[in-house]
């Protein structure tokens, strides 16, 4: 609902504009046929300037209430719904066997009433909230702002610019140019991610997801997953995920990786350019595919532009941004590094215990808020309790809620449990397990998965729910065990044993099943049996000296 929402928000917007700027050509008389007879069209072409003026108008107060969330909004967006609707039915009448070009303006008409007229659905956002400008990041509130008014603007006038071209040189242009719009977008945005995703598997990285409009492809626990998300036709959603197999990737290859997608834009757009010049030359017999591949060329372009300044999406960088960070040498460069090793660690054998520790402390010395503070604070909890240091642990989960807490993140539904365990098995505070269980109840989460079983089980040990902490650990342990062997997974296996013991050593608690061990003796120390003992830990607020990792990752 929020994708399509968002979506219509600002093509009210572009929709508007459009009928605004198309104003003056209603006033040229070079657009009839026969001159003499100007002097009799002249109130009609006042009057149909006048209505573009005003339906430009209503599509921009559809777009400024939709936006603001306010209730007004049900009743602006019935012109602009009324427009769509009937506009495709007639088109669809007189040309049926154009019907399936007038399916996208038709749905643009049916969705804008049903996701305003209720009064609960205003209360939705139409933009995902803006992460803060973070020192280093590359960005700036000026540039963010005008980079997204000039893709904006773009857009919209590849859009004017490609009807002006084919309608001056007389070519046919497509009954449906919207539904042309659409392809255009979705195309631009496959090529795209298509560039990342083909560049990193030949730097030697390996795919784990992949977002092209409503195609949806994810690796979940080493499973390859597909979604159809009917919201994604009406939006430019993308996305490349990509992870080296090498903890020590060199940065070139990041870079390489991030720029291909902008410049497969490019590439494509000056192909698609070069076709839509071809066919526009004088007995060709292929006119009517200038239109299309002139938007496409057009929009490749501007894609390729608008992905290379750094700008800051929701809580997303763009290209441009990210290639920055990389090339720069303070703290974002850190960061970026931490990435590789950290994702490296769910196709290679690479644990937490094994993150560089150093790298990440000093990207978190100069990011401290936002989204990269929260996940770096977090990485160095999961290092601190896979090496059984436990107070450093605690300091840095307790570093990540006050990132939380002082930035006002949004903390993704599934990232709650990392808070939840944290609060209940190595914090030992059932207060505040609750208050993040609580939180992520609000957002219904989805995934049902070993960390969501894990943190339940934590939870009800800590609040002395034994039957119903057994119960969850074993749903928990029995999905740790179908993971892969990777280290990020092994990592989930131990957690799990963490709390099977935490379990066995409460009176009444006893669970009798015995797990695999997942850590070496040397870490947390084993009993004749073979299994790991509790950790030993006091909560005194001296931190001793750090316990180096077993291996140091470094670039």
């Amino acid at each position: 609902m929020r994708a399509i929402k968002g979506f219509l928000c600002w093509f009210y917007c572009i929709q508007g504009a459009f009928f605004i700027l198309l104003t003056p050509a209603f006033l040229m008389p070079g657009r009839h046929t026969h001159s003499t007879h100007a002097h009799h069209s002249l109130p009609a072409m006042l009057i149909a300037a006048g209505l573009s003026v005003i339906i430009g108008l209503v599509h921009e107060m559809a777009w400024w209430t939709v936006l603001k969330g306010k209730s007004s909004a049900r009743y602006w967006v019935i012109l602009p719904s009324l427009i769509f609707i009937v506009g495709s039915g007639f088109f669809a009448y007189r040309h049926p066997s154009h019907i399936l070009s007038e399916l996208v303006p038709f749905a643009i008409g049916i969705a804008g009433p049903l996701v305003t007229w209720r009064r609960s659905s205003m209360s939705i956002p139409a933009q995902e909230k803006l992460m803060p400008k973070i020192a280093g990041d590359g960005t700036s509130n000026l540039l963010n702002g005008g980079g997204q008014i000039f893709a904006a603007a773009a857009y919209l006038g590849a859009w004017w610019y490609c009807g002006y071209w084919v309608m001056h040189s007389g070519l046919p242009r497509p009954r449906s140019g919207l539904l042309v719009v659409v392809i255009a977008a979705f195309l631009t945005t496959l090529v795209h991610e298509l560039g990342h995703a083909i560049v990193g598997l030949a730097v030697d990285m390996r795919l784990r997801a992949f977002i092209a409009g409503p195609f949806q492809w994810r690796m979940r626990e080493g499973k390859w997953s597909f979604r159809f998300n009917l919201a994604g036709i009406l939006t430019d959603e993308g996305a490349t995920g990509v992870v080296p197999l090498s903890p020590n990737q060199p940065r070139w290859q990041k870079i390489a990786m991030i720029a291909a997608g902008p410049v497969t834009n490019l590439y494509c757009g000056i192909i698609a350019l070069a076709f839509a010049f071809a066919f526009s030359t004088p007995g060709s017999a292929h006119p009517g595919l200038v239109y299309p591949f002139a938007l496409f060329g057009l929009y490749g372009l501007i894609g390729f532009l608008t992905n290379l300044i750094p700008l800051r999406s929701g809580t997303n960088y763009s290209d441009g941004a990210k290639i920055f960070q990389l090339l720069s040498n303070g703290p974002w460069a850190d960061f970026h590094c931490a990435v590789s090793v950290v994702t490296s660690s769910l196709v290679t054998p690479l644990r937490p215990r094994d993150y560089d520790i150093q790298t990440i402390e000093r990207a978190a010395a100069g990011i401290s808020q936002g989204p990269p503070g929260m996940i770096l604070r977090i990485w160095a909890y999961s290092h601190f309790l896979d090496t059984g240091c436990i107070p450093e642990a605690i300091q840095a989960l307790e570093d990540a809620e006050q990132v939380v807490h002082t930035s006002a993140v949004d903390v993704p539904t599934e990232l709650h449990t990392v808070f939840i365990f944290g609060e209940a098995y190595v914090r030992r505070d059932a207060g505040a397990a609750r208050q993040w269980w609580d939180a992520m109840q609000a957002k219904k989460p989805t995934r049902f998965n070993v960390d969501y079983y894990r943190a339940e089980g934590a939870l009800h040990w800590i609040e002395g729910e034994l039957g119903q902490a057994k119960a969850a650990w074993a749903r928990s342990d029995e999905a740790a065990r179908k993971l892969p062997q990777a280290g990020a997974y092994e990592f989930d296996r131990v957690c799990c044993n963490l709390l099977r013991q935490a379990i066995d050593a409460t009176p009444g608690g006893q669970l009798g099943i015995a797990s695999a061990p997942a850590t070496e003796p040397q870490q947390l120390g084993h009993d004749e049996l073979g299994h790991e003992q509790m950790p030993q830990w006091s909560f005194q607020r001296e931190v001793p000296a750090r316990q180096q990792p077993s291996a140091v990752v470094s670039d």
